[in-house]
């Protein structure tokens, strides 16, 4: 069995994913081939940069539509290659589970950050009970 990885650059435009798609073809000729593909160039950053922009309760909205606008243009470049009608419905219903996908990240990492935040409130609080009870019990002996 071969294992072929693809992402990152070799992801970055409708051409390269053709690239790949090619060179995934020629290589299941009498072969058993797993292909991975993973993100496409700049995307992996741009998702952690928004992950992170919300957290620090910055304006996240302009990676998120700058990576909407990267996966528009890639569909666009396969729509302009010949794509079926059907094919790229299935493209557009695709992006938009993704983005409501990153929405739902983007809200939970809120969420958890808030709960670690009160997290930590509470250790302190519990932290200094504890030791108001050390001090109590140091006091009386």
């Amino acid at each position: 069995m071969k294992v072929m990885k693809f992402g990152g650059t070799s992801l970055a435009s409708w051409a390269r994913f053709s690239q790949a798609a090619d060179l995934i073809a020629a290589a299941t000729t009498g072969e058993t081939v797993a292909a991975v593909l993973s993100a496409p160039a700049t995307v992996t950053n741009s998702l952690l940069e928004m992950i992170d922009q919300a957290l620090k309760g910055a304006d996240h909205q302009t990676v998120y539509q700058r990576l909407e606008s990267l996966f528009r243009k890639l569909f666009a470049d396969a729509a302009a290659c010949g794509l079926t009608s059907q094919q790229q419905s299935t493209l557009e219903t695709r992006l938009q589970y993704f983005l409501k996908f990153w929405n739902k990240i983007i809200k939970v990492s809120l969420a958890l950050s808030a709960i670690l935040d009160l997290w930590v409130v509470v250790q302190h609080f519990v932290a200094s009970i504890l030791f108001d009870i050390l001090f109590l019990l140091s006091v009386t002996y």
